[in-house]
């Protein structure tokens, strides 16, 4: 195996330990639940603290990752990963276990920006969106680990030892980071780039926030992202098993079989969407549009279904279209990169990747709105929660679908290019362009390009 392809890997397994945990608190909500005696509320926001941690961290560490490499950033948070994990399986209560997802939360910040960042080095410009695709089914491996393994672990041993186990492969990971990976092919005498400091970084992000945070493709596009996947990932990252064995009766391997099958159709549908928008229609917000009002239409008819509890088959059809409807996410990331100039890339896709945060506010959300419809009942120690109850909560999966829809329809269509540069293009060659959206912008990327000249 060659270096880079080391390299690529090693940083790459961090990327699963991220998805596991992404996950995880679903399988095993309700032995949470009983061990430190609290409610749906709290373990919402025990849940979503990862992914409040997560957002507000991924431009900061992009920034340092760009300074001193991605080797020793992705290490310390792979090692960061480890504490918490650790905190986490031996917390006596509640307020151990939610400082150990806290933990967790910064250092599952680091593997997807490192990795990224190891690509754009070690890989070829025509290699880089196939590594990316490569990532994210690496990223699937963890959902999956999350799901259907993870309940037969923690039935067989209890729910605190494969956070054990995880912990003790995180720092496993840490080491092999520390120990395996180059942070460019110059550390294997191969000619360097410049070296770019953390002052440089800092600035070149200050120069580009006007330009990227003053368009407002980049809002919808954050927009779509924070509606869309957030509420895939709150399904099957929390409220899915709870769901299906509370109403359904289900066991627990049997609701984490069905969390297995939505992410692995999930992962199988980003990339149809991909392929069906850039090879057939050239367009982004068609598949949007469909996706977004396709999944109104099935929490819609889960939420208003007659006389009861939906049929059970039906309802696992409808849930699994709702959620594979949300792989159109990626088209959003991938708008509102083709809507900033090609040097804000990095922060516009940063910035509409922090969407994540609508995983943690749709999680919570939903638990208060459990609690607000609980009637008392309680098994076991666990809080059970009605049909009614559940239906109640997903009407924020309604709503941030119709958000969703909102957005797509209100973002402006880039045909698959660079609208930066096709707007600049317009001008020169005589063309009339079709809106001055990216004028102002293109503007503040001149007078941005000028000051760094005189740097």
């Amino acid at each position: 195996m060659s270096l880079r392809w080391i390299v690529w890997s090693v940083l790459s397994s961090s990327y699963i330990i991220s998805f596991f945990h992404r996950i995880a608190p679903g399988v095993v909500a309700d032995f949470l639940m009983s061990e430190f005696v609290v409610g749906a509320g709290a373990i919402s926001a025990l849940s979503s603290v990862y992914f409040y941690v997560y957002m507000a961290l991924q431009i900061p560490i992009g920034a340092v990752a760009d300074a001193i490499g991605p080797r020793r950033v992705s290490a310390a948070g792979s090692l960061m990963i480890a504490l918490g994990s650790f905190l986490f399986a031996v917390a006596p209560g509640y307020g151990i276990a939610f400082l150990g997802r806290f933990l967790i939360g910064i250092g599952v910040a680091t593997p997807f920006v490192c990795a990224m960042k190891a690509q754009a080095v070690w890989f070829r410009p025509n290699e880089f969106a196939t590594m990316s695709g490569l990532l994210a089914v690496v990223g699937t491996v963890g959902t999956i680990i999350a799901t259907t393994p993870l309940a037969a672990a923690v039935q067989a041993w209890g729910w605190r030892t494969p956070f054990l186990i995880s912990a003790a492969a995180s720092l496993m990971i840490s080491l092999l980071i520390w120990f395996l990976v180059a942070d460019r092919p110059v550390e294997k005498n191969v000619q360097p780039s410049d070296p770019v400091t953390f002052r440089q970084t800092l600035l070149t992000i200050k120069q580009m926030i006007p330009t990227v945070w003053g368009n407002r493709q980049t809002w919808l596009g954050f927009l779509f992202h924070f509606s869309l996947f957030g509420g895939y990932v709150a399904f099957v990252g929390l409220w899915g098993v709870p769901y299906f064995m509370q109403v359904y009766g289900w066991t627990r391997i049997k609701a984490a079989n069905a969390m297995l099958v939505v992410s692995i159709l999930y992962t199988v549908g980003a990339f149809l969407v991909g392929a069906l928008s850039d090879r057939w229609l050239g367009k982004r917000k068609p598949p949007m549009i469909f996706c977004s009002l396709f999944s109104v239409l099935m929490w819609a008819m889960i939420i208003f279904w007659p006389g009861g509890p939906v049929p059970e088959t039906l309802v696992v059809v409808l849930i699994t279209l709702a959620c594979v409807a949300a792989s159109a996410n990626i088209l959003s990331l991938t708008l509102v990169k083709e809507s900033n100039p090609s040097k804000a890339s990095g922060l516009a896709i940063a910035t509409a990747n922090g969407g994540i945060l609508g995983a943690g506010v749709i999680q919570s959300l939903i638990g208060y709105l459990l609690e607000k419809q609980w009637d008392g009942k309680i098994i076991e120690g666990v809080r059970v929660y009605s049909d009614a109850a559940y239906h109640h909560g997903f009407l924020v999966f309604l709503a941030t679908s119709i958000l969703a829809a909102a957005a797509a329809f209100a973002m402006r269509e880039t045909y698959c290019r660079d609208l930066a540069q096709s707007d600049s293009d317009c001008g020169s060659s005589g063309e009339t362009c079709q809106d001055g959206l990216m004028e102002p912008v293109l503007a503040k990327v001149v007078v941005t390009e000028e000051k760094t000249s005189r740097l």
